[in-house]
């Protein structure tokens, strides 16, 4: 008896909720609304704001200047000061709001000084010593971090002013250098070689050309920080060339210079053979020069 008396309750649910969920439709479902847990109904935030709902309670995170002196709630500005993080400002010594470096720069704050880099463009410019970071105005450079400007490997930099923390990722097996006519060139290419007697480091690139430079250990012992010059004095057994566009410019006229600084030498096959160079190339047959400038080496020795 009890169990056809609970067969016939069950019944009568199954038929009400049939009878209930056939009358939804589009006509009669319930409308946005303040309490549903959606942003709709033109609110500014879940079942807060807008028009139609309460106001929402204030906050550091809603991208609104919330002032509510009667709650003891008063930003300075957007989703600062008062009860939220400070606002930036130009003598807060960070490098915050619109500043390019710390406390200059930017719409609101005095420029910053001429030799200053950008500390939020990702490049290393001005007097900076990594990428965005060190020199006068950007923040300092993180712990351990080399100098990425003094031609030398120091830091926890993996080549020459390259890798680690805060310098661009070393071009391992490549060489480049700045030309103020040509701009920035890379040798892709770039490798050494070392018979014993005489080492020979070189690159090309079938677009810019091929640059090599020839230093004989008769000249120079090979260890690590060693200087190496190139100039008309030590031709033709010490000599640096590069060919570009069928013209020919070396170190051995008058005029020409180059500087090397070989940061790291081992003369082992496979090893990486890294350092800097710069000066000037003449023609011998116009007297042009070329500028070779900011030269940067992190060759594989064959």
């Amino acid at each position: 008896m009890r169990l056809k008396r609970y067969s016939w309750v069950l019944l009568a649910l199954l038929f009400g909720g049939m009878i209930l969920s056939s009358c939804l439709n589009e006509e009669n479902k319930i409308p946005p609304n303040c309490y549903d847990g959606e942003l709709n109904n033109e609110e500014t935030d879940v079942d807060c704001g807008g028009i139609n709902c309460p106001d929402c309670p204030p906050s550091c995170y809603n991208g609104i200047w919330d002032v509510f002196p009667e709650l003891g709630w008063v930003e300075v500005d957007t989703d600062c000061g008062g009860p939220c993080p400070a606002c930036a400002s130009c003598d807060d010594e960070v490098l915050n709001g619109d500043e390019t470096g710390i406390d200059c720069g930017g719409p609101d704050c005095l420029p910053c000084s001429a030799e200053a880099g950008d500390c939020t463009n990702n490049i290393m410019d001005g007097d900076e010593t990594g990428i965005d970071c060190g020199g006068c105005c950007c923040p300092d450079c993180p712990v351990g971090a080399g100098d990425c400007t003094n031609g030398i490997m120091d830091g926890d930099e993996t080549g020459v002013d390259c890798g680690g923390v805060a310098c661009f990722p070393c071009a391992m097996a490549a060489m480049q250098f700045f030309n103020p006519a040509d701009g920035i060139l890379d040798f892709p290419s770039a490798s050494a070689t070392f018979s014993g007697t005489t080492l020979v480091i070189g690159g090309s690139d079938l677009d810019n050309g091929v640059i090599t430079f020839n230093i004989p250990e008769s000249m120079i012992g090979w260890v690590d920080g060693m200087n190496v010059t190139f100039n008309e004095s030590t031709a033709p057994d010490q000599i640096c060339s590069y060919i570009i566009g069928g013209t020919t410019y070396n170190s051995s006229d008058t005029n020409a210079q180059i500087t090397m600084f070989i940061a790291t030498i081992d003369t082992a096959p496979g090893a990486i053979i890294s350092g800097t160079f710069s000066g000037v190339l003449v023609d011998p047959v116009s007297g042009d020069e070329y500028a070779v400038q900011d030269g940067v080496f992190n060759v594989i020795l064959f």
